[in-house]
């Protein structure tokens, strides 16, 4: 237990004299705090808290001479004399540390041995901070007894890339921040090193792959990832920008095409990898599809042609789209965000000149469904969701399924 005694306190007629005993007005709220007023006689005592030391608020049942806490933020006390026909009377200020606020944002499993973690520094505590990172091992709960990096100090997001790691392999990872008062730890976070993107993926921010992590509906009982294929976060509302992700043509591989701002090109492709990889290409003719001839033998299944989903992910099919619709609280745009996905208003990609369209108006999804020399989309609008036939030089985006 840390005592601390704030001040001495004087009734001398109207005035209040007061002078510390115990000269400390920084504590460190990494253990339980005593604080004492001493000489009190009479009047109300009010002990009071703050997280400015500007705006003051009054401290729910806390009238007696000693106030006992364990800390669990930043924050700063004194104690409020009022006495009948005298002025109020405050203390001197006590300003107790806390410990860093740190967040794991995820991780994206680059390869069976490299993986990047994003964490951001969010608060210090009132306290620099002064040493920041992550730490891993195989059985839970890491702690910098354990292998940790040190990536520098200070606030904001910083990416940490590991490399070396044993492939198919379960890892526990936090990241943490150390100030004054101690370390903190962020949420715990399981790396699986057999979980990854194909090889040969452009990812269109190629510093921060989209985080592979898993969101299961419950009343299907399927697991999908739970952000869309380009995505930096899951969906905050419907046109959350940050979550609507990459515009992928129907069966293409992720190449760089499906970047929103990716070239355009006239030359359609004879193979299933074109030549033109990180081009979207313009169909403005029958049968409006990038790949002459078509090939409708693309994302069938976990190790079809030109999956761009993670190891054991898939693009869904209609039929899976359609049970995932069925289990929505409503059947329009309401009901997509409110559902285990998030899904967003993405819009989507014309076919035959390439610009964006119905961005925030409505959620297009492909499935690996063919439909003659179509593919079928989840779409959703303001009053309706359904399952669509689009021509497959369309760009929409892809939530990819556990196989």
């Amino acid at each position: 237990m840390r005592n601390l005694t704030l001040v001495t306190l004087f009734i001398l007629g109207c005035s209040l004299a007061s002078h510390s005993t115990y000269s400390q007005s920084l504590l460190f709220g990494n253990d339980t705090i005593h604080l004492q007023l001493d000489n009190f006689h009479y009047g109300t005592l009010q002990w009071e808290e703050s997280t400015d030391s500007l705006s003051w608020t009054p401290i729910l049942g806390a009238n007696d001479t000693v106030y006992t806490f364990f800390p669990e933020a930043e924050l700063y006390y004194r104690a409020k004399l009022d006495v009948p026909g005298c002025s109020t009377e405050y203390s001197e200020v006590c300003h107790v540390l806390y410990y860093p606020t740190v967040i794991n944002s995820g991780i994206a499993t680059l390869s069976p041995s490299m993986a990047d973690v994003f964490t951001s520094v969010l608060y210090d505590g009132g306290s620099p901070v002064m040493e920041r990172g992550i730490c891993w091992n195989t059985t839970g709960s890491p702690s910098l007894a354990d292998t940790f990096t040190v990536d520098g100090s200070g606030l904001g997001a910083f990416t940490t890339n590991l490399y070396g790691l044993s492939p198919n392999s379960l890892i526990y990872v936090r990241s943490y921040a150390s100030n004054s008062v101690g370390t903190a730890y962020s949420d715990e976070v399981l790396l699986n090193t057999g979980v990854y993107y194909p090889s040969g993926t452009s990812h269109c921010d190629p510093f921060n792959a989209t985080i592979i992590a898993e969101v299961v509906n419950p009343l299907t009982g399927r697991i999908w990832m739970d952000r869309n294929l380009g995505a930096a976060q899951v969906a905050t509302d419907l046109v959350d920008t940050a979550a609507y992700g990459d515009l992928y043509q129907w069966g293409r591989f992720a190449d760089g095409h499906q970047c929103r701002n990716s070239p355009l090109t006239s030359n359609l492709s004879s193979t299933d990898q074109p030549l033109d990889r990180k081009f979207f290409i313009l169909s403005p003719l029958f049968p409006l599809d990038w790949r002459s001839p078509q090939n409708d033998s693309l994302w069938q299944g976990v190790n079809g042609i030109n999956n761009p989903c993670p190891i054991g992910f898939r693009v869904p099919t209609g039929a899976e789209w359609t049970q995932e619709r069925l289990s929505w609280s409503s059947n329009n745009e309401a009901g997509a965000f409110n559902s285990p996905l998030k899904l967003s208003l993405g819009g989507g990609r014309y076919g035959n000149n390439g610009t964006l369209g119905y961005v925030g108006a409505s959620g297009g999804y492909w499935s690996s469904t063919i439909d003659a020399v179509g593919a079928f989309s989840q779409h959703f609008f303001v009053s309706n969701a359904t399952l669509y036939s689009y021509k497959r030089s369309w760009g929409f985006s892809v939530r990819c399924i556990k196989d």
